[in-house]
């Protein structure tokens, strides 16, 4: 335990400190470099202290907020449901199921049933092969849909996505969006970091003789890690040149005048930019189709329980490919389910989208496609069931009656 914690806090550092440290050295060297066009430093300046803002914030919202657990008992729903005990039958209906009828387009929420919404059938859900409610033993829960047990965390995660080492914890329903809007806000301060100082080093490197060496920029990316005092005595250079001599003096400076933070700056930001860049489309594009990492990278087939009445023994199991988008409700849907409704909340690391993480509709073609190939199925067994019995042959019929 000690260990992990050790390992937990060593992350966190790395994390805050590559967050951190390359706005102050930013901020610190454009102020000295650009100090003949003040408007263009203060706009480096303004759009990148803005990206980094909304990038630490939706760290820290991803860090404090929780990925949602289920209940461990029966929860509280109108809904008819066995007790506990009995729910890995499949002789019941499931606990959590989606009905067209029980679904709200307009809230993105699931209705509550009453004698006034008669639920519609066929229902669905994701099941066990032979029909059984998807149950954990370790968390004595039954497991939604699209939950799945966390084996680092050792608990059960609402609409898991991942285990994310990077915030110490899972993401899921609770925490996806800020999970999102922190590597979009980071991919896109790395990419402003790298566009702005590009041209500053370009210029620095033509109008200079010499190159910075490899040796040069390795001991420049050591001082760089090692101590803060560094970075924050370059807001105050001049009290820093006064009385101590810079650590790069001699070192990234030898010929050329060009700071080997610079290209250590550089380095960081094209690393981070163009790796979270990928990261940034894989999951646009998992919550425009409404999916999760672990249900794309499954290559499991998905059990899908079709119940065709309220008796709870009337249903059929039906095997779904692991490719089917079964919860694609529209590319707007699916990102507001994500996002919130509201597009002046979208960019902003404050609320969620769906609350509740029970219960997801299927999308509408999927819906139809999966209750058709139960229907297919149940009169395949039936028709099976009602063909006529054809009796064995009897060699003694076969070759008459003997002499």
């Amino acid at each position: 335990m000690a260990n992990a914690g050790i390992s937990m806090s060593s992350r966190l550092g790395a994390t805050c400190a590559g967050i951190i440290l390359p706005i102050v050295t930013l901020v610190s060297l454009l102020l000295k470099n650009l100090s003949h066009s003040v408007a263009e430093a203060v706009v480096f300046i303004v759009i990148a202290s803005l990206l980094w803002f909304f990038s630490l914030f939706s760290y820290l919202r991803v860090l404090f907020s929780q990925p949602g657990q289920p209940v461990n008992k029966r929860p509280s729903s109108p809904r008819e449901t066995p007790p506990l005990e009995d729910t890995k039958t499949p002789l019941r209906l499931p606990i959590y199921y989606y009905s067209p009828s029980l679904y709200d387009p307009e809230t993105l929420q699931a209705r509550i049933s009453d004698n006034r919404t008669p639920t519609q059938f066929p229902i669905v859900s994701i099941s066990y092969a032979d029909g059984n409610q998807r149950y954990c033993d370790v968390c004595h829960c039954i497991k939604p849909d699209r939950s799945h047990h966390c084996k680092d965390c050792n608990a059960c995660i609402l609409k898991m996505d991942h285990h994310c080492p990077w915030v110490s914890g899972c993401v899921g329903l609770g925490n996806y969006k800020f999970f999102y809007l922190f590597v979009v806000y980071t991919c896109l301060y790395s990419l402003w970091v790298a566009v702005t100082a590009t041209p500053l080093v370009v210029d620095a490197v033509n109008h200079k003789v010499g190159l910075v060496t490899l040796e040069m920029c390795w001991k420049a990316y050591k001082w760089y890690l090692v101590t803060l005092v560094t970075v924050f005595m370059n807001l105050c250079e001049n009290i820093w040149y006064r009385y101590w001599r810079s650590p790069f003096t001699g070192v990234a400076r030898l010929g050329l005048g060009l700071d080997a933070q610079w290209v250590v700056l550089l380095f960081i930001a094209f690393m981070f930019g163009l790796v979270l860049l990928g990261f940034s489309f894989v999951h646009t594009t998992y919550i425009l189709n409404n999916k999760t990492t672990i249900e794309h990278l499954s290559s499991r087939k998905q059990d899908v329980r079709v119940d065709f009445d309220g008796s709870g023994m009337n249903f059929e199991v039906v095997d779904v490919h692991h490719r089917e988008l079964l919860y694609d409700i529209g590319k707007l849907n699916n990102w507001k389910i994500v996002m919130g409704k509201s597009p002046l909340g979208w960019p902003v690391p404050l609320y969620r989208g769906a609350r509740e993480g029970y219960t997801f509709p299927f999308g509408p073609n999927a819906y139809k496609k999966v209750v058709g190939l139960a229907e297919t199925q149940r009169k395949a067994r039936i028709a099976a069931l009602e063909a006529p019995r054809v009796e064995p042959l009897n060699m003694e019929t076969m070759s008459g009656p003997s002499n």
